[in-house]
């Protein structure tokens, strides 16, 4: 093979690698039903992800914070508004630490690791991810209803590319 056709196919191999090996690392919501990627928003080792939604009990607002570890979202603390019903407690076993902050009452130290998050979507609680300030209302990704997986995935520039919906948000 001549060397201008064995650089042609290393070049070759070279792009579709960098297509196809999945090395970039993504917070993916996807669709429990048909696993269709409903949105793909890039994260780092450590970067903190909030899912902000409606109590259904007390109808006060809730918000859980998850640390990005490898591919797990780990479950940090949750925050809230009003203590009442259905409001865990430290009696229940999440958490190590209770206190009162400026925004309400959190429950710290919970470390609970998680490959990924089901949540059912209907009008309440209307969860919201919260991807760096920006809030994403999921009821705009899939409707009343469905039920979501949020996740973390490394994934291919070229899957990353098929997905739609992320350019709003990046």
């Amino acid at each position: 093979m001549s060397p201008a056709r064995l650089f042609l196919v290393a070049v070759l191999v070279v792009c579709t690698a960098f297509l196809t090996i999945p090395f970039h690392l993504r917070l993916i919501v996807s669709s429990a039903d048909t696993e269709e990627m409903l949105l793909s928003l890039p994260v780092e080792e450590n970067e903190m992800i909030r899912i902000g939604f409606v109590h259904s009990v007390n109808l006060s607002p809730v918000e859980d914070r998850y640390e990005v570890r490898g591919s797990e979202l780990v479950l940090r603390s949750t925050l809230f508004k009003t203590y009442g019903a259905g409001i865990p407690i430290l009696d229940d076993g999440l958490g190590t630490a209770f206190g009162s902050t400026p925004e309400g009452f959190e429950i710290t130290g919970i470390d609970l690791p998680r490959t990924q998050i089901p949540i059912q979507l209907q009008t309440v609680p209307d969860h919201t991810l919260y991807y760096r300030q920006t809030p994403i209302r999921l009821l705009e990704l899939a409707g009343s209803g469905s039920l979501v997986h949020i996740g973390i995935r490394r994934i291919s520039l070229f899957r990353m590319l098929s997905v739609r919906s992320i350019a709003p948000y990046l």
